[in-house]
């Protein structure tokens, strides 16, 4: 994760105070949202497993929002945003 992708998290994160954070910890991704959420104490909602596929689909049927900080052109980000969309959801 870049510097730049950190500074967001961290300014996201203490905003979320009250509310659930969903993430997906799929080969070590979203380290950082797991880390700050666990110092701030936030209640957080960590789905994890190996196929990343289904960890999306269970992201996206379970959350509200999709707050995309950065991912690369092949990333899965792309993918779990399109699911977001597929499911008539939002996502920023």
């Amino acid at each position: 994760m870049s510097d730049y992708g950190k500074k967001v998290i961290e300014k996201i994160m203490k905003a979320m105070v009250g509310v659930e954070v969903v993430t997906a910890k799929v080969m070590g991704c979203n380290a950082e949202v797991i880390r700050k959420c666990r110092e701030l104490k936030l209640k957080c909602r960590i789905f994890e497993g190996e196929n990343f596929q289904k960890i999306n689909n269970q992201v996206a049927e379970y959350a509200d929002l999709l707050v995309i900080i950065e991912g690369g052109e092949n990333s899965g980000t792309i993918l779990l945003a399109q699911n977001f969309l597929d499911k008539g959801k939002n996502y920023r």
